[in-house]
């Protein structure tokens, strides 16, 4: 990929610092999804929240299906279909794949910038 090109070069502002300072500018992949969620504080002298929910796993095999979708932001189409489009961003849609854990399969969308 190109440097500047794709959805990282959105989120990552410094890119040029990092390419100078560095030699690279930091990529990433991500997958998105909505849901519910349940926060839980454990334990009492050390305070650590924990997040619960089938979301979290969801967001995580969805992420998990960038690379093999060539892809480096992918969500579901629930997802999708619920919230406004940037309009930055050009969606397309994938299908409906097998993710792990999951009866049945997950239509996605990538994003990229246009």
């Amino acid at each position: 990929m190109a440097l500047g090109a794709g959805p990282h070069s959105v989120f990552c502002s410094g890119h040029a610092y990092y390419l100078r300072t560095y030699g690279v500018v930091p990529e990433f992949k991500a997958g998105l999804h909505g849901g519910p969620v349940m926060a839980t504080q454990v334990r009492a002298i050390k305070t650590e929240l924990v997040f619960h929910g089938d979301v979290l796993n969801t967001t995580a095999r969805i992420e998990a299906k960038c690379n093999a979708l060539t892809s480096q932001l992918l969500l579901s189409a629930a997802l999708h279909e619920a919230r406004a489009h940037p309009p930055e961003f050009r969606f397309q849609a994938l299908g409906g794949f097998p993710l792990r854990g999951k009866a049945g399969t997950v239509a996605l969308y990538s994003a990229e910038i246009q």
